[in-house]
């Protein structure tokens, strides 16, 4: 979540530079007020365009704020608000003015990791997928770097076949005692395996001495990784035009848990190939 508002924040600074220079009213000073746990530094240093030196635009002071709201709940401050700011423009002697900011931050109680536990994990045992967590118990909350953890166990899942896992993060805050307990619920499905692999369109690849170089097996766990590091390894042999994963199709059949893969390759030379022909 944060990657993203910081990405909107950077497009958006690059889209309104004309504008913000056209105002020509420089920014002279950004404050806190309501801070204590949270340094001014540390705050100030979440800005791109709300800083000292930078150009006012009122729009780009406020989409800053409200990332700056989420930092502070993403530092386990979960109630923590940012204010409208206060803009007091002051005249600057032969250079028009320059805008004064205080912002009013409420910053309310700081939460930490109560609980974590996992359900309905089978392919992985529960206590090998907590020891890939960030968080410990006790340690301020991060929605964040649960994401993260969550992202890790799936590409983990992946990698076993078990291409239709869903994984959902569930909250329980507790407002008294300050913590947060969580619950990562594992909906896994089958593990898929590696149904035919098929090589049609020229019948000077042998489709047998083809499959051997592959990084993947029929009846083999499917891995979509495993697929493109193959892919990244036959490109290296140089025996056949540029394969990109468009010139692989995978077909998924969910009855059946099986992934076919049909892969379109063109021989750079004529007539057979380094693997001989059929």
């Amino acid at each position: 979540m944060l990657q993203r508002i910081t990405k909107l924040l950077l497009l958006a600074s690059l889209l309104g530079e004309a504008s913000l220079h056209a105002q020509s009213t420089p920014i002279l000073s950004v404050t806190f007020e309501g801070n204590n746990a949270v340094q001014t530094p540390l705050l100030k240093n979440q800005l791109r365009v709300c800083r000292e030196g930078g150009w006012y635009n009122a729009d780009m002071v406020k989409a800053e704020l409200q990332g700056l709201e989420a930092f502070y709940q993403d530092e386990g401050f979960l109630r923590a608000k940012v204010g409208d700011p206060v803009v007091e423009l002051r005249p600057i002697p032969g250079k028009g003015q320059g805008a004064v900011i205080r912002v009013p931050v409420t910053e309310g109680a700081r939460y930490s990791l109560g609980e974590l536990r996992i359900q309905n994990a089978q392919g992985f045992k529960p206590a090998t997928l907590l020891r890939l967590s960030p968080l410990g118990s006790g340690q301020p909350y991060s929605r964040s770097k649960l994401a993260q953890w969550q992202e890790k166990i799936e590409d983990a899942y992946h990698t076993m076949g078990y291409i239709r896992a869903e994984f959902r993060l569930q909250e329980e805050i507790h407002e008294v005692r300050k913590i947060v307990d969580v619950v990562l619920d594992c909906n896994e499905g089958p593990a898929y395996r590696v149904g035919k692999i098929t090589v049609p369109g020229d019948d000077s690849i042998n489709t047998a001495e083809f499959k051997k170089q592959l990084l993947v097996g029929e009846g083999g766990l499917y891995n979509p990784e495993m697929l493109g590091l193959t892919l990244h390894f036959l490109n290296n042999m140089r025996a056949y035009k540029t394969i990109s994963p468009s010139d692989v199709e995978v077909r998924i059949n969910d009855a059946s848990a099986t992934v076919d893969l049909i892969f379109h390759v063109t021989p750079l030379k004529k007539g057979p190939s380094s693997f001989g022909a059929s």
